[in-house]
C-alpha cells in the first residue's frame, strides 16, 4: 500500500458517517481509517459540549497531474517545430511558404493548447499571476504570524472560492471572515475529571516546562478549589535530574503534596494502588526525551504504560515557540503514548501563534490548557479559541 507519510492524522466530528463525508470530500478516498473513538467535542468558544466521534487515518499517496510542466513540454514541442522549419532548405521553404496555409491550422491548434494549459496553470497556481490586494494583505497577515504554508493556501483558496471580485473590495469583509474561518479550525477539549482518583500524566521535550505546568494544574485542581477540598500525589520517572527532582519536591512541599520516584512500571503501578483511595489526583511527572531519541522513549513507555486504566489522562506538553515542522515531529514521535489533548507552555515568549493553530488544525488535536509565564500558581489558564484568535499579530487593523 502506497502512503503519502506514516503520520496518524485525526478528524472529529459529531457522527462517524460525518467524519467520513469531511474525508472523502478532501482526500477523495485516498486514506485509510486506523481506529475509532467516541469524544467530546467544544463549539465556537468552547460553550457549549456535545458527544461525538474522532477517527484516526493516514493519508495515501495522491497521483497529480502538473498542468506547468505539460506547459512547459507543450513550449518546448513548438520550439521544436519551429526549429525544424527554420532549418529548411530554399527549396523546402519556397514550398512551405506556398503550402502554408496547411500548416497554419497546426500551429493555431497547437496555441490553443498552450492557452488552455496557460489558464489551466493559473488555476493551480495562482500565486504566479495578478493577486488581488485584499489576498495579499490576508497572505501577509497569515505570513507575519507563522502560519504554514499549506494552512495560508488553504485559506487563500478559500478566499478565491467564496468572494467575488466585489467583495474582495471590501477588504475588512474578507479579514473578519479570515478570522472566523481561524477560529473554527481550532479545536479545544476543556479539561474534564470526573473520576477518583483522577491520574494525569504529562509527556514532552526536554525544556518544555511540564514539571512548572504539574504544579500549576496540581495548584489550581487542589489549594485553589476552595470549594472542596481536594487531595494529590506526585509521582516523578524522572529518577536522573536531581535538580528536576528537587524542583518538584519544592513545589509539593509549598502545596502540600506528597511526592515520590517510581523507577519501574510495577513501581508505578505500586505507588498508584497505594495512594489510590487517600487521594483524588495522581499526576506523573515524566523525563525530557528529545523526538529523535527513540530509545528513551520507548523505555519511558515501558514504565508509563497504564492504558488499561480507565482513569488516565495524558497530555502532550510543546513549546509556543517550537516551529511547525517540529511541532508535527514531535507530536508523530510522542504519538506513542497516545495523548488525549495538548498543553502549549511558554506563551509570553512569542508573538505569534499562526504555527500553534496550523498543527492544531493540520493534525484535527485537541488543546486543553495554555501556560504564560514561570508564576505558580498563575500563569495558566483553560485554553479558549478565543483567547488564541486574540493573540493573532495586528488581529485589530481588519477594520482600517
Amino acid at each position: 500500500m502506497d502512503l503519502k507519510n506514516d503520520i496518524v492524522l485525526s478528524l472529529r466530528g459529531k457522527t462517524e458517517e460525518d467524519c467520513i463525508k469531511k474525508l472523502n470530500k478532501k482526500y477523495d478516498k485516498n486514506y485509510e481509517i486506523m481506529s475509532r473513538k467516541a469524544v467530546t467535542l467544544s463549539s465556537f468558544l468552547g460553550l457549549i459540549k456535545t458527544s461525538g466521534v474522532e477517527l484516526r487515518y493516514i493519508e495515501k499517496e495522491k497521483p497529480r497531474f502538473d498542468f506547468l510542466e505539460a506547459l512547459n513540454r507543450q513550449n518546448e514541442y513548438q520550439q521544436r517545430t519551429q526549429s525544424q522549419v527554420q532549418v529548411q532548405s530554399p527549396k523546402q521553404e519556397q514550398s512551405l511558404s506556398i503550402g502554408s496555409e496547411n500548416i497554419q491550422p497546426q500551429l493555431d491548434s497547437l496555441l490553443e493548447k498552450v492557452s488552455f494549459l496557460e489558464a489551466s496553470a493559473k488555476q493551480t497556481n495562482p500565486s504566479s499571476f495578478d493577486i488581488h490586494p485584499s489576498i495579499k494583505k490576508i497572505q501577509d497577515f497569515l505570513e507575519k504570524n507563522e502560519f504554514s504554508p499549506s494552512y495560508s493556501s488553504a485559506i487563500t483558496h478559500k478566499i478565491r472560492s467564496e468572494f467575488s471580485l466585489d467583495d474582495l473590495d471590501n477588504y475588512a469583509k474578507v479579514y473578519e471572515r479570515v478570522l472566523s474561518w481561524i477560529a473554527d479550525s481550532i479545536l479545544v477539549e476543556k479539561p474534564s475529571y470526573n473520576t477518583k482518583p483522577q491520574i494525569i500524566m504529562l509527556v514532552g521535550p526536554t525544556g518544555v516546562g511540564k514539571t512548572t505546568t504539574i504544579a500549576k494544574i496540581a495548584a489550581h485542581l487542589t489549594v485553589l478549589d476552595t470549594s472542596q477540598r481536594k487531595r494529590a500525589h506526585i509521582i516523578t520517572i524522572d529518577k536522573v535530574r536531581i535538580a528536576a527532582i528537587e524542583q518538584i519536591e519544592a513545589y509539593g512541599k509549598y502545596m502540600d503534596i506528597a511526592v515520590t520516584v517510581a523507577t519501574s512500571n510495577n513501581d508505578l503501578r505500586n505507588q498508584i494502588d497505594k495512594y489510590a483511595s487517600s487521594v483524588d489526583y495522581i499526576f506523573i511527572d515524566t523525563v525530557g526525551a528529545s523526538p529523535s531519541d527513540t530509545k528513551l522513549l520507548l523505555n519511558m513507555k515501558d514504565i508509563v504504560y497504564l492504558r488499561e486504566n480507565n482513569n488516565f489522562i495524558t497530555y502532550l506538553t510543546l513549546s509556543a515557540s517550537t516551529k511547525n515542522r517540529d511541532m508535527k515531529d514531535i507530536m508523530k514521535s510522542y504519538a506513542l503514548f497516545d495523548y488525549d489533548s495538548l498543553i502549549i507552555t511558554k506563551l509570553d515568549e512569542t508573538k505569534s501563534v499562526g504555527n500553534i493553530i496550523s498543527v492544531l488544525s493540520d493534525t484535527q488535536k485537541t488543546l486543553s490548557y495554555i501556560t504564560t509565564g514561570q508564576s505558580v500558581p498563575r500563569n495558566i489558564e483553560i485554553a479558549s479559541v478565543a483567547k488564541l484568535v486574540s493573540l493573532l499579530e495586528d488581529e485589530k487593523q481588519g477594520s482600517m
